[in-house]
C-alpha cells in the first residue's frame, strides 16, 4: 500500500471551480483533464493537461477550473516551515476545507 500524507486529490466535474488561499509554494498536479488557472497578482493564466504541474507562486487566491472533467493533486510544500493558517496546520485540514466549498 502506498499511501502520501503530503498530497491530497481532488476531483471536479467540467466548469467546476475551486479557490485555494495561502497555499504559496504548493504545487497543483494535473491528474487527468484540463484546467485553467490564474493565481492573483500574477497577469499570467496557466493551462494544465494531464501530467502538468505549476507551483503557486502567490499567498493570494488561487482559481483553477476544470475545463472537463478532471482530478488534480495538490502537493505540500517541501521544506518548509508549517505556517498556521486559517484551517489549522495541515495540509489536509486545509483541503477537506476546501471540499467543503
Amino acid at each position: 500500500m502506498d499511501i502520501n500524507l503530503h498530497a491530497a486529490t481532488l476531483a471536479l466535474a467540467r466548469q467546476g471551480v475551486t479557490t485555494l488561499a495561502d497555499a504559496r509554494g504548493a504545487r497543483i498536479v494535473a491528474v487527468s483533464g484540463l484546467f485553467w488557472i490564474t493565481q492573483d497578482g500574477d497577469p499570467r493564466d496557466y493551462m494544465l493537461a494531464a501530467g502538468e504541474d505549476l507551483e503557486i507562486t502567490t499567498d493570494g487566491a488561487v482559481v483553477i477550473e476544470a475545463q472537463v472533467d478532471a482530478r488534480f493533486a495538490l502537493l505540500e510544500p517541501a521544506a518548509e516551515p508549517r505556517r498556521r493558517g486559517r484551517h489549522g496546520n495541515s495540509w489536509s485540514a486545509r483541503f477537506a476545507a476546501l471540499r467543503a466549498i
